[in-house]
């Protein structure tokens, strides 16, 4: 039976991997992020329109058998709003609070 060998990564595997993170760095700067947080795991989604990521949440959410915990993000990182576990509505940051106004 033959024998595998590790190898090492060539230039352009290594080239993509940091492609694929610098790819995602604007992604994460430039789109507003929803996390669904299944406490094993994190999911998340990536939209120009914080709308679409509020339906996909509550969709979701009334879908679901096991309801993850959901947080909004601005672009920059900002919390936004948060999902109520047991209610299913978005619950809005105290944006006074978060800008320290």
């Amino acid at each position: 039976m033959p024998r595998l060998r590790a190898r090492p990564f060539s230039r352009s595997e290594t080239g993509l991997h940091h492609a694929q993170e610098i790819g995602r760095a604007v992604v994460s700067a430039t789109l507003f992020r929803l996390v669904a947080d299944y406490e094993t795991a994190k999911s998340e989604l990536f939209s120009s329109d914080p709308a679409v990521l509020r339906l996909f949440a509550r969709d979701h959410y009334r879908a679901a058998t096991i309801k993850p915990a959901f947080t909004l993000l601005t672009p920059d990182g900002q919390l936004l709003a948060s999902m109520d576990y047991w209610s299913g509505q978005w619950v809005e940051e105290d944006t006074d609070q978060a800008t320290g106004a």
